[in-house]
């Protein structure tokens, strides 16, 4: 199973593009894809674990919490992203900068070409 702490960051996107309006909906799309969702493909898996290796040298704590609630529940992906979201919703109020940190590591590390494939 793929190892996604990056998947703070990515909850922390859809979280914070929710409450600020200011990231598209093709960002907040990705992002449940790559938190809660599976994804087969190679290219995605090397882009994803890049991310999470840039996530995870910010935010080493948050990024288990994260991968914690990932693994328990993966068979409910709806379930999955809310508990991600209130989570994250906390990390967001505690560090509102944090956001830039995460999408520095989205556009520096995941390739939307390759996203578009598991979609």
């Amino acid at each position: 199973m793929l190892k996604l702490p990056l998947l703070i960051c990515l909850v922390l996107i859809v979280t914070y593009s929710s409450t600020m309006e200011i990231f598209t909906d093709e960002v907040k799309k990705n992002a449940k894809m790559i938190l809660c969702g599976t994804c087969k493909d190679d290219g995605v898996r090397a882009d994803i674990l890049k991310f999470k290796d840039c996530v995870g040298g910010h935010y080493p704590k948050e990024s288990a919490n994260i991968m914690g609630i990932r693994e328990a529940h993966m068979s409910n992906p709806d379930e999955c992203i809310e508990l991600m979201k209130t989570e994250l919703e906390g990390y967001a109020r505690a560090d509102p900068t944090g956001v830039v940190k995460v999408m520095d590591c989205f556009r520096a590390n995941l390739n939307h070409e390759h996203l578009d494939k598991c979609h």
